[in-house]
Order: C-alpha cells, then sequence, then structure tokens
C-alpha cells in the first residue's frame, strides 16, 4: 500500500520553472506526491492590473501551468494545473481551498527582475499560511528578461532610441518643457 500521498501545491511565476522545478521533484522520486500548479497571472503592469485587463497575461499563466505540469509528471502525480490570480498570495489562497496541500514549492525570478505582484511571494507573504515554503529561482529568467527588451527595443524604433539615448532624450524632453513653459509665461499661446 502507497500511503497517504504528500499533496504539494507549485506556484509558477517565472516564466519557466521546469529546470528547477524537476531537480527538485527529482529528489523526492520514489515518494507518493500528489502536484498541483497553480501560475499566478502576475505579469501585468500596475494600470493593466487597475483596469482588470489581464487577458494577455491569463493566457500565458495558462501556458506556464499546463507546461510545467506536463514537465512535473515525470516525478509526482499532477492533479490539477490552471492559471491564477495575478496577486500570487490571492491565487494560493485559492488554490488551497480547492486543493489542500502539505507544502509550497515557490519558482520565481531572481528578487531584481521579478514583477511588482510577484515580489509578494519573494518577499515571505505565502509563510501565513502556515505550510513548509520552499523558493526556487529561475536563473534562466534573467536573460529571457534582457531578450524580450532586446526585441522589444528593435521592433519599437522610437524605444529603441530612447533606450539607446537617453541623455539625449530627457534633454529633448527637458527642452521641449522649457519651451512650453516660455511660451505660456509669455503668452505665445
Amino acid at each position: 500500500m502507497a500511503g497517504i500521498p504528500r499533496r504539494v501545491l507549485v506556484v509558477a511565476t517565472a516564466p519557466d520553472p521546469s529546470d528547477e522545478l524537476l531537480e527538485r521533484l527529482g529528489r523526492d522520486a520514489g515518494e507518493n506526491v500528489e502536484l498541483a500548479v497553480i501560475a499566478p497571472a502576475s505579469d501585468i503592469s500596475p494600470l493593466e492590473w487597475v483596469f482588470g485587463d489581464d487577458a494577455k497575461a491569463r493566457d500565458e499563466a495558462h501556458r506556464r501551468a499546463v507546461e510545467t505540469a506536463e514537465l512535473a509528471t515525470l516525478g509526482a502525480h499532477v492533479v490539477a494545473a490552471k492559471a491564477g490570480d495575478p496577486d500570487p498570495v490571492m491565487a494560493v489562497e485559492d488554490a488551497l481551498e480547492e486543493f489542500p496541500a502539505d507544502e509550497l514549492i515557490v519558482v520565481t525570478r531572481p528578487k531584481d527582475t521579478a514583477t511588482w505582484l510577484e515580489r509578494r511571494a519573494i518577499l515571505g507573504d505565502l509563510e501565513r499560511f502556515g505550510l513548509p515554503v520552499t523558493h526556487l529561482v529561475d536563473d534562466d529568467a534573467v536573460e529571457q528578461r534582457k531578450e524580450d527588451i532586446r526585441l522589444l527595443v528593435r521592433e519599437n524604433f522610437w524605444l529603441g532610441f530612447v533606450f539607446r539615448h537617453v541623455v539625449l532624450t530627457l534633454v529633448l524632453v527637458a527642452g521641449a518643457l522649457t519651451a512650453v513653459g516660455l511660451c505660456l509665461y509669455y503668452g505665445a499661446f
């Protein structure tokens, strides 16, 4: 008889948590483990969050949850995989209602490249659930973030110009603001 399975909730906020998670699950090989994967839709800006425009982030989170679950089946029995609330703490709270876990495994980007919502999971806000928390860091996320910025700059001429010529951009903006201010002051408008 296999006994009662250990129930683990994986919280995947990193773009590709597979390497770190597989290494961790490989250490538990042979154990009776049930796994649920929740991927918070935390890749949104504060403005998108305020206006509830999280469709793109939810699609990405769903993809991340499914891919993570597929890879995790090598080391555990996966019972659920889905996208969650943009706030990782709320996503965990919701997931624990459906899947009462014994342990949390959180895979995030490094602290200096984490999203504004992802930092809540990094800073220990998940400790409030009273479960052991294992924090894994996706080091590949740093390179992915740099590549995303490179692609964005390449695809958008003006954004690329601003990134390449920060000082010149600041001087031009300051000059334009000064000109507008002088025009307003001297009544040219």
